[in-house]
């Protein structure tokens, strides 16, 4: 019986080391990252459109769209790189 509950406390203890809080995985960080990326992207992309360089403005602003970041920004700049 004892060692039957040990064995239960050891299953309980190593499922919950692997279930950790999303803030100890780093999610938000990551995101947070992700954005400020996106963000450049699209910042370089309108400095390429403004100095007529249209095919690094589409470069920029594929590689802002491809990374799903772009927030409630995404259909501007989908028309920005339409008009690049």
């Amino acid at each position: 019986m004892v060692k039957r509950l040990a064995a239960l406390i050891v299953g309980m203890v190593a499922v919950a080391g692997i279930v950790a809080p999303a803030h100890a995985l780093g999610i938000n960080e990551a995101r947070e990252k992700a954005a400020r990326q996106a963000k450049q992207e699209g910042t370089l992309g309108d400095e390429a459109l403004t100095a007529k360089d249209y095919d690094k403005a589409i470069e920029h602003y594929s590689k802002m769209l491809d990374s799903h970041a772009c927030g409630a920004d995404c259909g501007k700049y989908y028309f920005r790189r339409g008009l690049a």
